[in-house]
């Protein structure tokens, strides 16, 4: 699931970079630049920073972003 849309980066991606060492949420934008343009994302990859059970990967709910469905 897309966390930043902005910069494209997935929920795999960061528990990838979490798998290789503890990050602050400044080191994490700063190491792939998630949060950094419309920092919309920011609070979600806090939440998943500090390792909450609702912000895993396979318990957030997928947006559909730019779908018409009426």
């Amino acid at each position: 699931m897309v966390v930043c849309h902005c910069k494209a980066i997935n929920a795999d991606f960061i528990a990838g970079l979490f798998a290789t060492r503890k990050y602050t949420l400044t080191e994490l934008t700063e190491q792939c630049g998630a949060g950094s343009d419309c920092g919309s994302c920011l609070e979600l990859i806090e939440c998943m920073l500090k390792g909450h059970p609702i912000c895993q990967a396979g318990r957030m709910t997928p947006v559909a972003v730019g779908i018409d469905r009426s």
